[in-house]
C-alpha cells in the first residue's frame, strides 16, 4: 500500500505541477482579474479544501480509505477538465471551489492510511510519500511552464488526467475490504512495546487535554507557515513576471525544488541524525529556514536571489513538512487518526486561504518587500508555536528519535 500511495502521489503531483504554479498568473493575465480577486478565488478554493479536510478525516475514521480517495480523485479530475475546457469566469470559480474540496478529501485519508500501514511510526513512511510527490514536482514543473506558455487548457487537462490516473491506481490496487478505524483489525498498525505507547494514543487517553493542546499549537504553526509558503505561488510568480522573467523561468524554480528534495536526502539525513533528532527540533529548524529564504529574496530581487531563496526554502521544507503529519500521528488516539490529520490539513487550508488574499492585498497596496517581510514574520511566529508544542509534549516517546530519523524530510499536496 505504501508503494500504491507513492506511485499515485507521483502521478498526481506531475499533473498538479502543471497548474498550481500558474493559477494566479492564469487569473490575472488570461481572465483579466486583479491580484486581490485572484487571492479571493484561491481563498474560496482553500476554504472548500478546509471543509474537505475535516470531512475526509472523519469519513476515513468512519468508512475507510478507498471510497474517500476514489470520490476525491474522480471529483478533482472532472472539475479540472471543466476548467480546462470552459473559459468562463463563473464556471472557473465554482469548479475551483469543488476542486479544492476534492483535494481536501484526499489528503487526510492518505496521511491516516499511511500512519496505519507503516509499522515503525515516525516520519519514514511520510518522507517516502513526500519524496515521491516531489519527484513528480520536479518532472511536472519542468514541463508545465513550457506547456502553460502555449496553452493553459492543455495544462489543466494534464492535471485532470493525472487525478483520474491516480483514481485508477486506487481502484485497481487498494483492497475494497480495507476496514475503517472503528471496525475490525485489518489495517490496525502493529504496536510493539514502546513504539505503541508513542503512537497508539494510549498516552492521549491519560491526558487528552495535552494531546489537544499539542494539536492546537501544531495547527497554529502550520497555518502560519502555509500563509507564508503560499506567497511563492500567489505573489512571487507575479513579481517575477513583472520583473521580466518568463513562466518557464518561474517553473524552473519548482523544478529545482523537486530536484533538491529528491537528491538532497543524504544531506538532510545527516543533519537529522547528528543534530535534529526530534520532530519538534526539525519543525523549528525548517521554519527558521523558511524565514531566511523570504529575507534573502527581499534583499536580492534578482533571479539568482530567487534561486538561492528557493534552495533555502526547500531545505527548510524537507525538515518541516514530513515532520508535521508524523507529529500529528504521534499524538492522535488510534480511533481519531483521520480526524487529527484532518484538523492539521484544515490548518494548511486556512493558511492557503489567508495567504493569497492577504499577500495579494499587500502587493496591490504596498510593494513586494512588504509581503516578503510579513511572510518572514509569520514564519518566526510559527517557530514559536512549534516551541510551545515541544514544551507541551516534552517527555513523550518519539519515533523520530529512533527509526523515524533515518530518513529525512509535503502537500500541495503542496
Amino acid at each position: 500500500m505504501l508503494w500504491v500511495l507513492a506511485l499515485g502521489g507521483f502521478v498526481l503531483t506531475v499533473g498538479s505541477s502543471f497548474v498550481w504554479p500558474i493559477n494566479t498568473v492564469y487569473i490575472h493575465f488570461a481572465l483579466g482579474k486583479p491580484l486581490v480577486v485572484a487571492g479571493l478565488v484561491l481563498l474560496l478554493s482553500s476554504g472548500a479544501g478546509l471543509a474537505g479536510q475535516l470531512a475526509g478525516g472523519a469519513l476515513f475514521d468512519w468508512v475507510g480509505p478507498r471510497g474517500v480517495m476514489l470520490a476525491a480523485l474522480v471529483l478533482a479530475g472532472a472539475m479540472l477538465a471543466v476548467i480546462g475546457l470552459v473559459r468562463i469566469w463563473s464556471v472557473y470559480v465554482v469548479a475551483m471551489g469543488l476542486n479544492g474540496f476534492a483535494y481536501g478529501l484526499l489528503d487526510p485519508a492518505q496521511s491516516a492510511l499511511l500512519a496505519r500501514v507503516w509499522p515503525e511510526g515516525g516520519r519514514k513512511g511520510f518522507n517516502f510519500l513526500y519524496v515521491a510527490r516531489n519527484a513528480g514536482v520536479a518532472v511536472g514543473t519542468a514541463l508545465g511552464g513550457v506547456v502553460a506558455e502555449r496553452s493553459f487548457t492543455a495544462a489543466f487537462l494534464v492535471n485532470a488526467a493525472a487525478a483520474l490516473g491516480y483514481g485508477a491506481v486506487v481502484w485497481r490496487s487498494l483492497p475494497a475490504t480495507l476496514a475503517p478505524a472503528r471496525g475490525g483489525p485489518r489495517l490496525r498498525r502493529p504496536r510493539p512495546a514502546k513504539a505503541a505507547a508513542g503512537s497508539s494514543g494510549s498516552l492521549d487517553r491519560e491526558a487528552p487535554g495535552r494531546a489537544l493542546a499539542a494539536l492546537g499549537l501544531i495547527a497554529m504553526g502550520v497555518a502560519l507557515i502555509w500563509m507564508a509558503y503560499s506567497q511563492w505561488q500567489a505573489v512571487i510568480s507575479v513579481y517575477m513576471r513583472e520583473l521580466g522573467y518568463s513562466l518557464s523561468s518561474y517553473g524552473m524554480l519548482w523544478t529545482l525544488n523537486g530536484l533538491i528534495i529528491v537528491f538532497g536526502q543524504p544531506l538532510i539525513v545527516g543533519v537529522v541524525r547528528r543534530w535534529l533528532k526530534s520532530l519538534p527540533g526539525q519543525m523549528i529548524a525548517g521554519t527558521s529556514l523558511f524565514a531566511a529564504a523570504f529575507l534573502l529574496v527581499w534583499q536580492v530581487p534578482r533571479y539568482e536571489g530567487f534561486v538561492a531563496g528557493m534552495a533555502i526554502l526547500t531545505l527548510g521544507e524537507m525538515l518541516v513538512l514530513p515532520a508535521l503529519p508524523a507529529a500529528v500521528a504521534e499524538i492522535a488516539p488510534a480511533h481519531r487518526a483521520g480526524l487529527f490529520q484532518g484538523v492539521m490539513g484544515g490548518a494548511v487550508q486556512a493558511g492557503r486561504m489567508l495567504g493569497p488574499v492577504g499577500g495579494g492585498a499587500m502587493y496591490d497596496r504596498w510593494s513586494p518587500p512588504g509581503v516578503l517581510a510579513a511572510a518572514a514574520g509569520a514564519c518566526a511566529v510559527a517557530a514559536t508555536a512549534f516551541m510551545g508544542y515541544r514544551a507541551t509534549w516534552r517527555g513523550r516517546p518519539s519515533p523520530s528519535a529512533t527509526g523515524g530519523a533515518a530518513v529525512a524530510g509535503e502537500t500541495p499536496n503542496r
